[in-house]
């Protein structure tokens, strides 16, 4: 990514990776419409109230892998392949150590955090047996997410879209196979999400194996250093930290749903699933100027970094007024996709937020511009940072707005925390960048 026409790297880059969170958003879509209407809306809202833990748990690991792949993404566009092994081996021990602390500190603190977030008392099984099953699947994920992020560090996003594609057709075949056939209930839909990850992860590994020499290790490349470990930790650790805060931000929101009741969780699910497709755009486009910017950084390119801003505000402001006039018209009327009972309600309640989120679109999308550049560039506090102020935001709504307004707080809260997270990205940036700028012309590299 560090030679050619930016808008065709970019765009090159971001459409195979939008069409497999496209997949994965959508096979979740399915999951929900094969337990909304199989099972009823008491298991479609027993799933829902696990959506903030989920989120939290799987944005850690998101985040942690993804911060690693920047430095190989920074390694592999400098070319020092003995570098890169090392650093993919460094990944791969934190990220033992990470599954194993994860999974056992999560399967012993799950029924506490349940009954924090206020679970009502007739989905507490439900979804205290969905969520331990997704916890016993942490170790495909954190595979998953890091060999595919070491493949777009390498500027590969075909690969993870054709496996993520696969894995979407076999999660909603082992949903129909394990609810329909063997009555398993929410747990089926767990086992299948589990065992679809474990797919994704088997041949992802297969395929680097087979196509890269990252994994022929010299001895010197595989032996543990606190230095390199403590160099992706700073990437890692500012990344996963603002992914959780971001989730546990989300925590409180559906703290506060669950109170309005099963209905309210309800709606928030359907919501939470469109959202989730209606925003991947941005998600693709962040990844894909994560990875150049990395890549161009690493080359010493920064002229070209700047270009990659410029190309990511325009596709994003431009996809964030479609998502927009999307959600506004269409948004309401996909709930009884999801649910047949009780249905009238859930719409009313979903079009009253949509008529209100939709319109903030634009910032939220700048939020993945501004936040994956300063990761490209090595920057971990500050996106860290704009995590911290999303999660202020969501806090004051919450604890202000609701108690005045109601739902409307619950609503209003998602627009406040993405204007707020913009406060800081945006002016350090342009410090960020002015510095670096003028660093390389001292050097004599511009």
């Amino acid at each position: 990514m560090t030679q050619g026409n930016s808008w065709k790297l970019i765009i090159g880059f971001m459409l195979p990776v939008l069409l497999g969170n496209v997949f994965q958003n959508l096979y979740s879509i399915v999951d929900s419409i094969i337990v909304g209407r199989l099972l009823g809306t008491e298991a479609f809202a027993a799933v829902g109230v696990t959506s903030a833990q989920s989120f939290i748990v799987f944005g850690w690991i998101n985040g942690m892998t993804s911060g690693f792949s920047i430095l190989l993404a920074q390694e592999f566009g400098g070319k020092r392949q003995e570098s890169l092994r090392h650093f993919f081996c460094m990944s791969l021990y934190l990220c033992i150590f990470m599954c194993v602390l994860m999974t056992a500190g999560l399967f012993l603190a799950n029924d506490w955090i349940l009954s924090l977030m206020r679970t009502p008392r007739e989905l507490f099984a439900l979804a205290r047996n969905y969520i331990l099953i997704i916890y016993g699947g942490i170790f495909a994920s954190i595979a998953y997410n890091l060999l595919a992020g070491a493949l777009h560090a390498f500027g590969d996003s075909k690969t993870p879209l054709k496996l993520l594609t696969i894995a979407s057709v076999l999660n909603v075949a082992l949903d129909l196979v394990f609810i329909r056939w063997f009555h398993m209930g929410v747990d089926g839909t767990a086992y299948a999400t589990v065992l679809s990850q474990v797919f994704s992860a088997v041949f992802c590994f297969l395929h680097i194996r087979k196509h890269y020499r990252i994994f022929r290790f010299t001895r010197e490349e595989r032996r543990f250093r606190f230095r390199s470990a403590g160099m992706l930790l700073k990437l890692g650790l500012p990344m996963a930290l603002q992914f959780s805060i971001t989730g546990f931000s989300t925590l409180i929101v559906q703290s506060a749903v669950n109170s309005f009741g099963p209905v309210y969780i309800s709606a928030m699910s359907v919501v939470g699933k469109v959202q989730g497709v209606m925003g991947q755009p941005m998600v693709a486009i962040g990844a894909a100027i994560s990875s150049y910017t990395g890549q161009n950084y690493g080359a010493g390119k920064i002229r070209r970094v700047k270009q990659g801003v410029r190309v990511g505000n325009t596709l994003c402001v431009a996809t964030s007024c479609v998502c927009t006039v999307l959600l506004l018209v269409f948004g309401a009327s996909l709930v009884p996709v999801f649910i047949r009972e009780e249905a009238a309600k859930v719409q009313a309640i979903v079009h009253q937020f949509f008529w209100v989120v939709a319109w903030f679109y634009v910032p939220l999308s700048l939020i993945y511009v501004y936040r994956n550049t300063l990761q490209g560039l090595g920057e971990g506090l500050i996106p860290f940072l704009g995590g911290v102020f999303e999660l202020l935001a969501r806090v004051i709504a919450i604890g202000l707005l609701v108690r005045q307004f109601g739902f409307y707080g619950v609503i209003f809260s998602d627009p406040m925390a993405w204007i707020f997270a913009l406060i800081p990205l945006v002016p350090y940036y342009y410090y960020r960048i002015g510095k670096i700028t003028k660093g390389f012309q001292q050097g004599g590299f511009l």
